[in-house]
């Protein structure tokens, strides 16, 4: 598992601006109920359950962030990018939940 020093995370409004300009590609890692109910704009669920980091979507040069409801799951599939060699890749800070509290919106998908 990947030490906490190491997990590169971003917090809501970093995020919130490279989304708006078209810079950052977010995955969604929670299970698609949860996904279903709330989400992120734009965000492609790729569930924990079945992650594999073989079948992240191609960033092309974006910033690539995972996030899930608190950021314990977005922890969990970065550990698991960085044994499979993808170094280039964050998650977001305090996850959906914390996206909410700083202002930002959410959708049903």
């Amino acid at each position: 598992m990947l030490q906490s020093q190491s997990i590169k995370s971003h917090e809501p409004h970093e995020v919130h601006k490279w989304l708006s300009a078209g810079e950052a590609v977010l995955v969604d890692v929670r299970e698609p109920s949860e996904h279903a109910a709330e989400a992120i704009p734009g965000a492609i669920l790729q569930p924990l359950s079945t992650f594999d980091p073989a079948n992240l979507p191609d960033s092309q040069g974006k910033i690539l962030i995972l996030h899930c409801k608190k950021g314990m799951r977005s922890t969990q599939a970065l550990a698991r990018c960085t044994e499979a060699g993808i170094t280039e890749i964050s998650h977001l800070e305090g996850g959906i939940a914390g996206w909410r509290v700083a202002g930002f919106p959410t959708e049903a998908a």
